[in-house]
């Protein structure tokens, strides 16, 4: 399985406020990464950019031999469930903006958040998400752009199955979070063969289970039982990159992104030789 990495690893304007994305290629390709999810903490901001500047970020990830397969939309700038009918038609204007940028960049898979909302609200707010995705997957379709659902903690793979599967459009998939699964008292591995079919991509990270946060911990740093995990990603055909989405622990001057993201492909490695040699 080849190796991927959220870009936030080495170019965050959270965790390397200093570093853009075209210092952060270099980090990631020395590391031997293959493939990309360019974040939305990462500079320069995909939403903003034009048409040659996606094209000459495009054209660097090549020269490095990286792939831009996906990226990850915006944790609380905009909401697509919103009931405020004014506050969703900005929310679907900037994804939609977002999903012709991603088309000049290659990026093949779009991740989407806050389609449900908060726990107490999802029956009501998934109409609205609902709507809203079916206008990205339809965008999505003419620009080479799957739209992708996570599982959360509130809203399981079983939820966002039947959610895709009501939509009905063959561009829609579901990257399975493992760190979510991990946080919830679900079984990764039952909740990798409820995605099936539509599993398209992955969120790999580690944390300490329940009782903890949501750490974002390089595999094998936490308590999650690797190798039913690629027992099951294997039971349903998963053909797409093990993608980790991890959080460097120091930020600022202290972070030191080539060690952390060497450190993390090396934990990636070990899991997955693990699973090699033992069968």
């Amino acid at each position: 399985m080849n190796l991927g990495i959220a870009t936030l690893a080495a170019s965050s304007d959270i965790w390397f406020p200093d570093a853009t994305l075209y210092e952060g290629l270099p980090v990631l390709a020395a590391a031997g990464l293959t493939y990309l999810e360019y974040n939305d903490q990462t500079l320069p901001k995909y939403k903003s950019l034009s048409q040659a500047e996606a094209r000459d970020i495009r054209r660097r990830a090549e020269d490095f031999g990286l792939v831009l397969w996906s990226s990850h939309s915006f944790c609380a700038e905009s909401d697509l469930s919103t009931p405020d009918p004014v506050r969703r038609r900005e929310a679907v204007e900037l994804h939609l903006r977002c999903v012709e940028r991603l088309g000049w960049l290659g990026v093949q898979n779009f991740v989407v958040h806050q389609i449900e909302g908060p726990a107490a609200t999802v029956a009501m707010r998934l109409p609205y998400g609902l709507e809203s995705v079916a206008r990205l997957c339809e965008a999505g379709r003419d620009c080479g752009v799957r739209i992708l659902i996570e599982n959360f903690v509130q809203f399981g793979c079983r939820q966002v199955r039947r959610l895709a599967e009501e939509l009905g459009s063959d561009n829609l998939g579901i990257v399975f979070d493992v760190g979510h699964a991990h946080h919830t008292p679900r079984s990764e591995p039952d909740e990798i063969a409820i995605c099936g079919d539509l599993l398209a991509s992955l969120h790999v990270h580690d944390n300490h289970g329940p009782a903890s946060g949501d750490e974002h911990l390089p595999p094998g740093y936490g308590t999650t039982d690797w190798p039913p995990v690629l027992d099951a990603l294997a039971a349903v055909g998963y053909a797409g990159p093990f993608l980790m989405e991890v959080f460097p622990r120091t930020k600022g001057a202290a972070a030191d992104a080539h060690a952390f993201v060497h450190e993390s492909a090396s934990a990636a490695r070990a899991i997955l030789a693990s699973r090699s040699t033992s069968r």
